[in-house]
């Protein structure tokens, strides 16, 4: 699309960000086969999303449009 045909709509595009428990369970499981079925690296383990997903440089750029919600 050209630029000048986007530029009238552009602001209607709100992107938004949420990591929640769905998106955690979606990694585990994604790992989880990965661990099963030996598509991973060398000595992989299941690693702990609350710390791996890091939020804070999204909540800099716009903490309005991040949501996190995960036990």
């Amino acid at each position: 699309m050209k630029r000048d045909d986007l530029a009238p709509i552009w602001a209607d595009y709100v992107y938004r960000v949420r990591l929640d428990d769905r998106l955690i369970e979606i990694l585990k499981t994604h790992s989880a086969w990965r661990l099963d079925s030996g598509n991973h690296p060398p000595g992989a383990a299941m690693p702990d999303f609350s710390k791996v997903v890091v939020a804070e440089p999204l909540k800099k750029v716009d903490p309005a449009r991040v949501t996190l919600s995960w036990k």
